[in-house]
């Protein structure tokens, strides 16, 4: 970056802190500034998809002297196998230069947050957040956040201020302040210059917008900025779960999908308006729940003997619920407090592994058909109303554009029934007469057979 620009940048900068309480921003301010920007990466990395590269970016937290950076759960798709993602670099912000190679170590399944660790020769040029020491803020708190500047910008950093407006668990307990402190994936300091807060996602701001005399509803986020952030205490306390695998660790499974929480009029009525109330929509046949008992419709009141928190908004319990799950060990078990119909009664439940999740299964490209089709997974079933976790099959994943599927009107998550009227009731039978189509250079036609929408459709592709 040129001199005259960062003179400018750095002139909004010296403003802004003037305008935001000159009593609370130290003399020394701009040293701090900087040191804390050593705790704030740009990520950089490749998307392999099948037939091209999707270039992305996001910031990252310096975690440790180790070199782990930690990214936020939208950062990075967590439904894509993790050896797509390629050439990751972790850059400093404001620099022009090529960074440093780092590698995918996968993705937490409590947080939903992902890993890498760059190389060794990066690690002494950068600063863990830890460094600063962390501190808790409350409503009216003066805070400060590093905020980022695009990639075309070399991610030149800006300070941003603000005042904490709230708190609230959501499950977890995080901070509002009354105009945005940083970018997402960024971090957010005290006056005194310690660590309050990771960036989250922007909040979204309900606007009216007139066009032509009428009037539209809109909402509207910031794409740059946010003012919300995970308080450090949370950040601290889940940070270190580092996944052994980049595939991520096993997940525990309950068995249940669709959770909502109790109406509040009909909790009202139930006598459960002091307290949190899920009532169960599908229990998957054969799950752990299944196999306790829980039953659809089965109204959820107490954990392990508790009664279920109250959180505003209602749909929070749902939250808090699956992160209790998810951080019960597999083979460990859970009571909970149903009724069910008009009896009440306890219900014990040994949590076991999930079964295949989307990222996970097995995926296979036809170049000359112009798709690519995966294994049938738990959210297949669900999409499609069986609540089944052991189906067998084959559907689309992928679509060409302009390719003889995509001209048959074949979709992505379309059941394949059929291939050429011989029914493939495995994904290895799809794939192994997918196959025998693709590698037929004499083919000029093929028929499928597909299930959409609880509807069956013959679909011709014309392959020359």
């Amino acid at each position: 970056m040129n001199f005259p620009i960062r003179s400018i940048i750095w002139s909004v900068v010296a403003c802004l802190a003037t305008l935001t309480l000159h009593a609370e921003i130290p003399e020394d301010f701009e040293k701090a500034f900087e040191e804390r920007c050593l705790s704030v990466v740009a990520v950089e990395f490749f998307i392999q998809n099948e037939i091209d590269r999707t270039p992305s970016q996001s910031m990252g937290l310096v975690l440790d002297a180790e070199g782990h950076i930690l990214l936020l759960d939208g950062a990075i798709p967590g439904w894509i196998p993790p050896e797509r993602f390629k050439n990751f670099k972790v850059k400093r912000l404001g620099e022009d230069d090529d960074g440093w190679d780092a590698t995918y170590l996968g993705q937490n399944f409590v947080s939903g947050w992902h890993y890498l660790q760059v190389e060794e020769a990066a690690r002494k040029e950068l600063t863990p957040i830890t460094t600063f020491g962390h501190a808790s803020v409350k409503t009216g708190s003066f805070v400060w956040g590093i905020a980022v500047m695009g990639d075309s910008w070399d991610y030149t950093p800006y300070f941003l201020s603000a005042r904490i407006s709230a708190q609230e668990p959501l499950p977890w307990l995080v901070g509002f302040s009354d105009r945005p402190i940083g970018s997402p994936g960024s971090l957010a300091f005290d006056a005194e210059g310690r660590f309050v807060g990771w960036m989250g996602p922007p909040t979204t701001d309900e606007k009216i917008i007139y066009m032509n005399g009428r009037k539209y509803a809109a909402a509207v986020q910031l794409t740059r900025e946010s003012n919300a952030f995970m308080t450090a205490d949370v950040v601290l306390k889940y940070a270190p779960q580092i996944p052994t695998t980049p595939s991520g660790d096993k997940r525990p499974w309950l068995g249940v999908s669709g959770m909502q929480a109790l109406d509040r009029e009909v909790a009202e009525i139930m006598g459960l308006s002091d307290q949190g109330a899920l009532s169960v929509s599908d229990v998957i046949e054969a799950s752990p729940a299944a196999q306790a008992g829980l039953k659809s419709r089965d109204i959820v009141v107490g954990l392990n003997g508790k009664k279920l928190p109250k959180f505003s908004p209602d749909f929070v319990t749902v939250s808090w619920f699956e992160k209790e799950m998810l951080e019960t060990p597999i083979g460990g078990k859970v009571v909970l407090d149903i009724v069910s119909g008009n009896d009440g009664k306890q219900v014990e439940i040994v949590i076991a592994e999930q079964p295949l999740a989307l990222r996970d299964a097995k995926r296979e490209y036809f170049d000359q058909l112009g798709m690519s089709a995966r294994q049938f997974t738990l959210a297949d079933a669900l999409a499609k109303r069986e609540l089944k976790s052991d189906i067998d099959a084959a559907v689309v994943d992928f679509i060409k554009p302009n390719s003889p599927v995509q001209s048959a009107e074949l979709q992505s998550g379309d059941w394949i029934r059929e291939v050429d009227g011989q029914p493939v009731d495995s994904y290895e039978a799809a794939i192994t007469a997918l196959q025998t189509v693709d590698a037929d250079p004499s083919r000029e036609e093929f028929v499928l057979l597909v299930e959409r929408n609880n509807e069956t459709k013959v679909l011709r592709a014309k392959l020359k």
